[in-house]
């Protein structure tokens, strides 16, 4: 019989928190971390080059209150933009644009929600099991199979 003091809800991780900072580091720290991996980028005839300042980017207000957003099927999002320096080395020019959008990202709302067209989205994370290595044996053979996660098939003698 189970003891009537246990409370197994209490055990239980609070999943939405663990969204929510996850998706505040990721505006705060991570965001930044990977516009830095960007940092220069050149045009496939090397002529162009487009140097990232990552670092200082900006998130513009979302155009949709989250209100407006489930109401008229629209996105709860910000814009992201960051300054851009673009050089061409044939004319050698520079031009600098303060902000230069890259992308529309979808904002948390505070429930660990986003608004995609109207829409309540959730993210799920899911565990993925490594299923690490199997081993075979073949009752016909001596030789054994190992089976690793990528399917790969080594046989032992």
């Amino acid at each position: 019989m189970m003891k009537e003091n246990m409370n197994y809800v209490n055990a239980l991780p609070d999943f939405l928190a663990m969204q929510r900072i996850s998706f505040c580091w990721f505006i705060t720290q991570g965001l930044s971390e990977e516009l830095a991996l960007f940092s220069r980028i050149q045009d496939f005839s090397q002529n162009t080059e487009y140097i990232l300042f990552g670092e200082e980017y900006n998130l513009i207000k979302p155009s949709y209150s989250l209100v407006i957003a489930r109401k008229y099927s629209g996105n709860y999002r910000v814009q992201l933009v960051v300054p851009i320096e673009v050089r061409n080395k044939v004319v050698n020019n520079v031009r600098y644009q303060n902000q230069f959008p890259i992308i529309t990202l979808p904002l948390m709302t505070t429930d660990a929600t986003f608004i995609i067209n109207g829409c309540e989205r959730v993210i799920v994370s899911q565990i993925i099991r490594s299923p690490g290595v199997y081993f075979e044996k073949n009752k016909t053979q001596k030789a054994r199979t190992l089976l690793n996660e990528n399917y790969l098939q080594i046989s032992i003698n």
